[in-house]
């Protein structure tokens, strides 16, 4: 994925990278170049790890900056893990509170296409029992796709003259039957129409990690995506990428 430097660019990437451990020796050093390699300037990595820190290779003497979701209260959760982390090559202007702390995080970033907000979390998985261990298949999914469609209502309208990007694990793929309720991705749908956002990742097949945008911002750039860990060597999901320039005639 190249990029002319001389022109205002933005890469956003995201990566559910399997829960690594801090003192994972053979996997993490992998996840961190392969990270290096995509060089995306805003990351949304899901179940990940402090150990996890990314670097560019375009910029190597720049630094990011993270906002981590909460560890859970459970014992779930090992030393240093976290279900969502925002990392930032331009700074983190400051935390925006999410209904829940301990899954989302969201941060207003001034990125090279203009002020965004950046929303990252994991929608939980189809065999979700619930806090009852109960709760049938998608059901808790379904839940959590009207939770944070409030949450996310309630942020773009706090910031009405930003760019929203919503990305990380979804538990939804788009284009095919790989991993979806019918009516749960009708659901998800229908909240990115409300808010007026387009989900640049919803035709890559067997993917349900995405990245999605408001609709005026890529109306008015180029969009190129890039995927990676196709044979799911270094995680269980793909990563994503999307890199968006604004046109200029």
């Amino acid at each position: 994925m190249d990029s002319n430097l001389t022109k205002p660019s933005l890469r956003i990437a995201t990566w559910n990278i399997e829960r690594p451990t801090l003192n994972g020796w053979k996997r993490n050093p992998r996840i961190a170049e392969r990270i290096r390699e995509i060089d995306a300037d805003v990351w949304i990595l899901t179940e990940t790890n402090a150990s996890i820190i990314p670097t560019s290779s375009r910029f190597p003497q720049v630094g990011y900056v993270s906002l981590a979701s909460l560890p859970t209260k459970d014992l779930f959760h090992k030393l240093g893990e976290s279900c969502t982390t925002i990392w930032s090559r331009y700074g983190i202007k400051q935390a925006i509170e999410t209904f829940e702390a301990n899954t989302a995080v969201c941060a207003e970033i001034d990125t090279p296409i203009g002020r965004m907000i950046v929303y990252g979390t994991i929608l939980t998985y189809a065999n979700d029992t619930g806090p009852n261990g109960k709760s049938k298949k998608w059901v808790e999914h379904r839940k959590a796709i009207a939770d944070h469609r409030k949450d996310w209502a309630d942020i773009a309208a706090a910031f009405p003259r930003h760019s929203l990007c919503i990305a990380g694990d979804f538990n939804t793929s788009f284009c095919d039957n790989y991993y979806a309720a019918e009516i749960n991705r009708s659901d998800l749908l229908a909240v990115l129409e409300m808010l007026g956002m387009k989900n640049l990742t919803a035709e890559v097949q067997r993917n349900i990690d995405h990245i999605a945008v408001t609709q005026t911002l890529v109306k008015g750039c180029t969009v190129s995506v890039t995927i990676w860990n196709e044979d799911k060597q270094l995680s269980d999901h793909i990563g994503i990428c999307v890199e968006m320039a604004p046109i200029t005639t």
